[in-house]
């Protein structure tokens, strides 16, 4: 291939927009509709990749705090990785021994995360303890500017009444 081609080739590639989006959604690779998926997770803990079973029926099929069709949402996927059948719906191609995979709300996927036991889980929980920090300085922040606010409206009253008499 030519320089020129290489050019108009890595032009072409297609581009994702994560705007608004945290670096935990992005890393989890959390789509438009706000899910990502168990193989995805799993491998962003790093999790033994041989494990993969039990980790989905004891994290997932029989937690006591998640919700099927609200937390969480199964369907098989093919040697090639396409969704083959949803739980709802019938097999649209036949395979005898299809891969299990689960699309996750990024709520769940994100508890999920934060209880994990590798390095990739504690950094999880430190990002999400910073987030909470952040939020708790712009929370007080906007506390104090509400209060001067009403400090300065306040004067400003004093100062009309005092004007009226």
């Amino acid at each position: 291939m030519s320089k020129q081609e290489n050019e108009v080739v890595q032009q072409k590639k297609p581009t994702i927009t994560v705007v608004g989006q945290t670096p935990i959604e992005i890393a989890l690779g959390i789509d438009f509709d706000g899910k990502t998926t168990a193989k995805k997770l799993y491998e962003f803990l790093e999790l033994n990749p041989g494990n993969y079973s039990r980790w989905i029926k004891s994290n997932i099929l029989e937690n006591p705090f998640a919700e099927k069709n609200v937390d969480y949402w199964g369907f098989d996927i093919d040697v090639e990785g396409k969704e083959v059948r949803s739980s709802l719906r019938k097999s649209e191609k036949y395979q005898p021994n299809p891969t299990q995979d689960f699309k996750l709300s990024a709520n769940f996927a994100k508890k999920l995360s934060m209880q994990g036991k590798t390095e990739r889980a504690e950094q999880a929980r430190d990002y999400f303890i910073a987030v909470e920090g952040k939020l708790k300085e712009v929370a007080a922040e906007a506390r104090k500017a509400k209060i001067d606010k009403l400090t300065i409206t306040s004067r400003e009253l004093t100062i009309l009444a005092k004007e009226r008499r």
